[in-house]
């Protein structure tokens, strides 16, 4: 045990019966490296909860004493790289060097496991290469932004909000932001029934305590519909960041961050990898192949990503610059325009919803087609996913729940789950899921002569 660790330890002991939420700033210590690690690099420590199992007290300095607090208590064990275990006892929580147990119903314990991870200097955005970061932008810090949609779904919202919380942060801050938008109709009866159901969902959202970093609500005064929940929910502030948008009808991995941060830090920072035509990555198991001629279906061999011109709105991270990007394209459309792609299904859905539920996703579709760009998608063993979507009654769909539409991955193989090739050795797919030798590929790939009257 340093000294830095018993320092520490014994400063936040007060400070934790002050502050409730002293996670937070053993968070940024942690991450920070402020005396950590001799060896530069962060302990993720993973906790498990441990019923009726008590540990003896470990050997060294640091399991003599008695921590008030579980944080405290957390954070030096952390440090310590022979501890294994914290066990409650009457006047608060003691360090073991020692993983075995036997039952004594009258203790609680907690268990971990920990994983060095790579310092944070190594993930560092590039100080201004090829536009791809802000010269203000050092590191790592703050650069993934949470965005739920939601609107009177309570349940399914929860569902979400549990996975989300649960998932490895590796002590990094990220911040959460929830749209509730207001309902659509003209049946007063109706739109009552639905401000009720959203104002349950706004005191969710309010009582719901987020560890990692930020919690924002927006609430809408008028209905914005898809459109208005997706576009206006990002607005990047520099090159390096990203935004995750997720409807409320998904819940996530517990491993999906890690695998985000890892393959934004290749795709976006790295500048061997950074593909301008790429507008962000998917964590949604894709299955639609939207050209109505084609008999291709959604199947790439191997275990690593690869690029597809489609969105895939069951959870899409965007990069900051294409959606920059797509959004002025967005604001520039006349009026009267329709983001129709000849052939394409997603057109026929487009005529028969816009009027209605507002969708938004033709926009990007065609957007993705007039300027050849792509999508990442991952491509996990057995058709699993880090995002799953639960198929249950909105703005477009209502029929029965049909539950999860994959399964999403409860277990992390990094030999399996790992790969994140070059992004010039990854194969592209057009909207036929026909895969192409490059960009030229897909220029004056699509027709857009067919108007509204014609579906």
């Amino acid at each position: 045990m340093n000294a830095f660790s018993l320092a520490l330890a014994a400063l936040l002991v007060v400070a934790a019966a002050a502050d409730s939420n002293v996670n937070s700033f053993l968070r940024t210590v942690i991450r920070s490296g402020d005396g950590g690690p001799a060896d530069e690099t962060t302990k993720a420590c993973f906790w498990t909860e441990m019923k009726e199992k008590i540990f003896e007290r470990g050997t060294g300095t640091a399991f003599e004493q008695t921590y008030e607090s579980l944080s405290v208590a957390k954070l030096v064990c952390a440090q310590e790289a022979s501890c294994r275990a914290i066990s409650q006892v009457d006047d608060g929580f003691i360090l073991s060097d020692q993983r075995a147990a036997e039952a004594d119903t009258t203790a609680l314990s907690w268990v971990h496991e920990c994983e060095s991870q790579q310092p944070e200097s190594a993930l560092v955005a590039p100080s201004s290469i090829n536009g791809r970061a802000d010269s203000d932008t050092d590191s790592t810090s703050e650069f993934f932004h949470i965005k739920v949609l939601t609107m009177d779904r309570l349940q399914s919202l929860k569902r979400l909000m549990d996975s989300l919380k649960a998932a490895y942060y590796d002590g990094d801050t990220v911040h959460i932001d929830f749209f509730v938008d207001y309902p659509p109709g003209s049946d007063a009866k109706k739109v009552k029934a639905k401000l009720n159901a959203r104002r349950l969902i706004i005191d969710h959202i309010e009582n719901w305590e987020w560890p990692y970093g930020q919690k924002s609500i927006h609430v809408r005064v008028k209905n914005g519909g898809l459109i208005g929940q997706w576009l206006e929910s990002w607005w990047p502030n520099n090159n390096h960041e990203t935004a995750l948008v997720l409807e409320d009808d998904l819940s996530v991995s517990k491993f999906y961050y890690r695998w985000c941060k890892k393959a934004i830090a290749k795709y976006l920072w790295d500048p061997a990898n950074f593909d301008p035509n790429v507008y962000g990555i998917s964590l949604q198991r894709q299955y639609l192949v939207p050209m109505k001629s084609s008999h291709n279906k959604v199947n790439v061999p191997g275990l690593c990503p690869y690029k597809y011109q489609l969105i895939g709105s069951w959870g899409q991270i965007f990069f900051p610059q294409a959606w920059r990007s797509f959004r002025q394209w967005f604001e520039d459309l006349p009026g009267d325009f329709h983001p129709l792609v000849d052939g394409l299904v997603t057109s026929d859905w487009y005529a028969h919803l816009w009027q209605t539920t507002k969708p938004w996703t033709m926009h990007i579709i065609r957007w993705a087609a007039e300027n050849q760009m792509q999508n990442i998608y991952t491509n996990f063993e057995g058709k699993s996913s880090l995002c799953a979507n639960y198929r249950e009654p909105g703005l477009h769909f209502h029929g029965k729940a049909q539950g999860a539409d994959t399964k999403i991955i409860t277990s992390w193989d990094e030999t399996k789950d790992g790969c994140l090739p070059d992004s010039k050795d990854m194969p592209m797919y057009d909207y036929s899921f026909t895969k192409v030798n490059g960009y030229k590929d897909l220029e004056n790939r699509y027709s857009y002569n067919k108007k509204l009257s014609d579906y």
